[in-house]
C-alpha cells in the first residue's frame, strides 16, 4: 500500500511539473508572439506592458486549465 502511496505521489508532482511547463512555454510564446507586429529590430525592446499581458493571459489560461483538468490532478489529503 506504501508503493502505490508513492506512485500516487509521483504522479501528481509529474502533472505539476507538466502543467508548470506547459505555462512557461506558454509564456514564452505569448510574449515573442506580442514583438510580431513590430516595424524593425530596433523597435524590439523589453516591455513592462507587453509582459504584464503576458502574465494576464498565462494566468487566465492557467485557471481554465486548473479547472478543467482539476480531476486529472487529484490532491490526496491527509486526515
Amino acid at each position: 500500500m506504501d508503493s502505490q502511496e508513492n506512485m500516487h505521489n509521483n504522479m501528481n508532482e509529474n502533472a505539476y511539473t507538466k502543467f508548470a511547463l506547459m505555462l512557461a512555454a506558454s509564456f514564452t510564446a505569448m510574449y515573442i508572439t506580442m514583438y510580431l507586429n513590430t516595424y524593425s529590430m530596433d523597435h524590439v525592446y523589453f516591455s513592462l506592458t507587453r509582459f504584464y499581458m503576458s502574465c494576464l493571459g498565462i494566468a487566465a489560461m492557467a485557471i481554465i486549465m486548473f479547472v478543467s483538468c482539476g480531476t486529472c490532478i487529484k490532491i490526496k489529503r491527509r486526515t
